[in-house]
This record gives C-alpha cells, structure tokens and sequence, in this order.
C-alpha cells in the first residue's frame, strides 16, 4: 500500500543505502586488516640507529653527511635518504613509545590496503572480490612490516603506481596527477631510497604503452600516443624530483653503493637473497597465477594490458631476485591486476564472503605474528643484547669492541657518543669494511690483523645456529674459532649474546677475573653436552658457574637448560634481580 507520491514499497531500501553499507564495511575491514598486520613486536636490528639518527637530527636540525656511529667507518660518506622517516620514527617513540613504532606500521599497511582496494574497485573487480585480494596480499606483505624506513615505500609505491597507470589509461588533462606524482616522489624519496621505484614502475608503464601502441597499429586510444607521451612524462618527472633532496644526485648511486657492499659471497645477508620455495611458496603460486592472468589478458586485446603487464613484470622480478622486495611486489599487485579478469570474476565473488576472508585473514594475523616475530604492540623479548650492554655499560668503559652487525644498531642505541660500534646495517658505509671482513672470515692471521688494526679491546657476539666446519673436518662454532681461550676470555654470556674481553690490555684483570669455563654456543649446538651427563662427573668450575649464572638471572633459558643436563637444578636460589640501564628498549629516553 502505498500514501502519497513520496512513499516506498515496504522493504526497499533508499537509493545509494547499499553502496554506502558495503562502502563502510570495507573501510572498517580494512582498518583492521591493517591493525592485524602491525599486531607484532618490533623486532628490527636496524630500529635503533633509525631512532638514534632521528634523534640527532631533531637535536641538530640537520641531517648526517657522514658516519659517525661507528669507529671503523668514521667519517665516511654517508647519504642517509631516510632521514625525514627517521624523525617520524623519533617523534613517535618519544609521544609513545613502542606503540607509537606500530602506529607507523599500521598506517603503511592501511595506505597499501585502501589503495589497493580503490584501485581494484575503479578495475571494476566488485566489493567482495576488491576485499579477497586485498586481505591475501596484507597477508603476504606483513612480513615486511618491520620498525623500518621501507614502510614509506610499502604505503607509496602503490599510489605512484595507480597515478601512473591512470595516465596511461586517460593521458588527457594530466597536470594534476603529473604534480601528485612530483610531490608523492619529493616526499617518498626523503624517507626511503625505495623511492628509485617511481621513475622505474612510471618507465616500465611508458614501455608498456608504446608495446600497446605497435600491438594495436594506432596511435590513438587509451594505449596510443597519448597514453605514451604522459607516462614518459611521468618518468621524467619522477626522475627529476627524485633529485629534490638534501644529497641531489647521489640517490641513483644507491643500488650500485648496495651492490658493491654485499659482493662478497660469504657475507649472506638474507634480505638480499632470493626467496627459497620452500619458504616463500605463495609468492610463488601468485606470480605463476599473475603470469596466466597476464597471458589471458593480452590474448582478449585488452586495451591497458600491456601497461599493467611490463610493471608486473619489473615488481614480479623484483620479489623473485631478493627477499626485500616481497613487501612492495604484494603491495602494488592489486594496482596493476587485469579489468578483464577482475569484472567477471567480481560478479562471482559476494561482499559476504570477501568479508569472511577479510576477517579470517585477519584474525589469522592477529594469532600467528611472522615468523621470528612475537604478537604484540611492544618491543620482542630476549632479541636484542639488553644484558650483554648492561655488562659493557658497567665493566668495559670505553672500550672498542668487535659486535655482530644485527647488534650493532642497539649498541649504537645504548651506548653512543659515549661509544662507538664496530658495524651496523647501513652496508653502503661499510662497504670497505664488508670486504676487510669477507677476506677475513676464513682466515686465522687476516682476522687477528683486522681486529688489531681496529683496536679491539672486545666483543659481542650471537649465537649461530651452525656449527664451523673446520679444514681438518672437525666442527667448532664461531666464537671458539674466532675467539679463542688462549687470547680471550668469556666475561659475560645469557640467551642472547656472549661478551669478550681480551686477556692482555687495559682489561686483563677483568678478564681474568670473569674467564668462563662454559662454552654457552657450543653446547646450544650440542657440542658442549655431556654424552653422561651428571652433577658427580662435571667440572666443580662449571657447576659453580651455572649456580651463579641463575642466582643473578633466574630467567636464562641457557643457564636452565645446563641446570637440567647436569641435574643440578633443585638446589639452585632463585633471588629476584633487575636491571637497569639507559635507553631501555621498553620505554622512550
């Protein structure tokens, strides 16, 4: 029954209610996939000479020019392109602390999902397909959602990607998209030199255009000579804007300063590796199921195939050439897939269920964190050397000491100007000293010549996870070969890190007085066990050692583990101890 010309039959809806619901749902959704993916406890070796250069740029309002965090790569060149994410990084740890490192995670993950999803929508996939993709690729990329500068490319190169695929398609009036791209590259490339992308993704759209040009016989229509001309000019622009940065030119020596650092084939650094199948085994399907998608759509003619083709081509090589890469492929993947494909495949896949597979995704990602990763919005417990820095802090004064280059970052945090570190993760500032170390790896004499010629008086140094194979076939680990007994001695070691000290020099006494008799990575590789393990048949020195080890820390996993192989652990006190120390990693300076 109907009342008048304003009335409605009973159960319509008003126009424009649907797409406004569907509209909201996804935005919450989204919203949410992005707070599951930063749902994990920093854990990057690199955070804590991000925060440290941030905080000397926010004290000095300029930016390094040089190195000056470590005492052998002192005074090198250093072209730091991250220096405007690093005060972000800064500010957000001071107003917040580790909260406030997981608020920059969310937003690159929520800028990469919305992006995406409004690109997918525009490609005419529907709302509940949009939402599939969208949550699988969070998914694949929330691995490198890390307490990093690279968050900067994962939220950007997907916008640079979708204004240039936009040019392509409609090359007419692209005034406003050309200055987006400008100020998206000026402000990309003072966070990140992943900012080389924009001119790269904007040159392999300009290829795919003039491909789809030859391939229709026209210069004319979405794939013509317009099309051509705006995203050549989109490379250029990218290009020179790239420039608009306080070290100019310098960014394009990035990938070759890069390169150069981690030639040498023994220093695996596993960022830069190719993925391994075993491990990566989605990446896999989805660039094999993008290669058929790709096909299909140059097969049917579709106009701008070819475009979004050559930059799945340029990120699909990308993410298969190094690990680094994976995060930015997943990102910019739902920006380049197929209209062709995603129109009748949308019609087939219905809000409902791409909601379903955006809240499984996502509470998926809030219960199982990445690997190596611990679920939480704080800092990752028994990852960073806070013990180890404590025992520096109070023994070993201003000492030089060799450390691990995934522990260099949080000794520069704890312990710089007082202190400066042997390495770090910039590889490009230690490119010289990547190569000293290389040579020296496998070499007894050049090792004790490089750690003389540096003056170091310590270390700090992890545990591997494998054993040395020596050349007369025994095995040993890499702090018995490379630290000797009979020139150093163990003063420190807990779950995370072992700390040396010379036996002649200003710390002989200390390291004569703290010499342990435990050989803590050894026996976490099974070298140092026992075959008859028991309290009557082991050394009186280690058995004293492993009592004291867990009266001044009852919490050591290795010191329990000893315990409970030599059957010792009933009579061990367990009084409560803390520690102290500056810069701790659980709350902001």
């Amino acid at each position: 029954m109907t009342s008048g010309g304003g009335s409605r039959s009973a159960g319509t809806a008003p126009a424009g209610t649907a797409p406004a619901r569907t509209a909201a749902a996804a935005a919450i959704l989204i919203v949410l996939l992005a707070i599951a993916a930063a749902h994990a406890a920093a854990r990057s070796w690199d955070l804590w000479w991000h925060l440290e250069t941030g905080e000397q740029i926010a004290a000095s309002a300029s930016v390094p020019r040089a190195d000056d965090f470590s005492f052998t790569s002192r005074g090198v060149p250093w072209t730091d392109h991250e220096w405007l994410f690093q005060l972000l990084m800064h500010w957000a740890w001071t107003a917040l602390g580790p909260p406030g490192l997981a608020l920059l995670k969310w937003g690159a993950a929520f800028a990469a999902a919305l992006t995406g999803y409004v690109a997918l929508r525009r490609a005419g996939a529907g709302a509940g397909l949009g939402l599939t993709i969208v949550a699988l690729c969070i998914v694949g990329l929330r691995f490198r959602l890390t307490e990093r500068p690279e968050l900067a490319t994962i939220a950007m190169a997907p916008a640079v990607a979708a204004l240039t695929l936009s040019l392509a398609g409609r090359p007419s009036k692209p005034l406003l998209r050309l200055l987006a791209l400008a100020s998206l590259s000026v402000l990309w490339v003072n966070m990140h030199a992943g900012a080389l992308l924009a001119p790269l993704l904007a040159a392999a759209c300009a290829f795919g255009a003039a491909a789809g040009m030859l391939r229709r016989g026209s210069g004319h229509g979405p794939a013509g000579l317009d099309g051509l001309g705006a995203t050549s000019l989109a490379a250029l622009v990218t290009a020179l804007a790239l420039l608009v940065n306080p070290y100019g030119g310098r960014i394009y020596a990035v990938p070759l300063e890069i390169a150069r650092a981690l030639a040498p084939q023994n220093l695996l650094n596993p960022e830069w590796v190719s993925p391994p199948l075993l491990k990566f085994p989605f990446l896999y399907v989805v660039v094999a199921g993008c290669a058929a998608l790709a096909f299909a759509a140059l097969r049917a003619g579709d106009p701008g195939s070819c475009a979004r083709v050559a930059m799945l081509v340029v990120t699909s090589a990308l993410a298969l050439w190094s690990v680094r890469h994976i995060g930015v492929f997943y990102a910019i993947l739902p920006v380049v897939l197929f209209p062709a494909a995603l129109r009748p495949a949308g019609r087939r896949v219905p809000m409902l269920a791409g909601c379903a597979v955006g809240a499984a995704a996502g509470v998926f990602m809030f219960l199982v964190p990445p690997g190596g990763a611990q679920s939480g919005f704080g800092i990752a417990s028994s990852r960073f050397p806070e013990a180890a820095a404590d025992f520096v802090a109070g023994h070993l004064g201003d000492a030089r000491l060799y450390n691990d280059v995934r522990f260099g970052g949080y000794l520069i945090w704890r312990g710089y100007p007082e202190r400066r570190v042997f390495i770090d993760g910039r590889n490009e500032v230690h490119a010289r000293l990547l190569a000293d170390l290389a040579a020296a790896l496998d070499d007894a004499r050049l090792w004790d010549e490089l750690l003389d010629r540096h003056g170091v008086e310590g270390a700090v140094v992890g545990y591997r996870d494998e054993a040395v194979r020596l050349q007369d076939g025994s095995v040993s680990t890499f702090s018995q070969t490379h630290f000797p007994k009979r020139k150093w001695a163990l003063a420190h070691w807990d779950d995370v890190a072992m700390v040396f000290v010379r036996r002649e020099g200003r710390f002989a006494d200390l390291a004569a007085a703290r010499d342990s008799s435990i050989q803590p990575e050894a026996f976490r590789l099974g070298l140092g066990k026992p075959e008859q393990p028991s309290a009557s048949t082991a050394d009186e020195a280690i058995l004293n050692e492993i009592i004291r080890k867990l009266a001044d820390d009852p919490d050591c996993t290795l010191a329990k583990s000893m315990a409970s192989v030599y059957g010792i652990g009933e009579s061990i006190p367990t009084p409560e101890r803390g520690r102290t120390g500056s810069h701790a990693p659980g709350s902001p300076p």
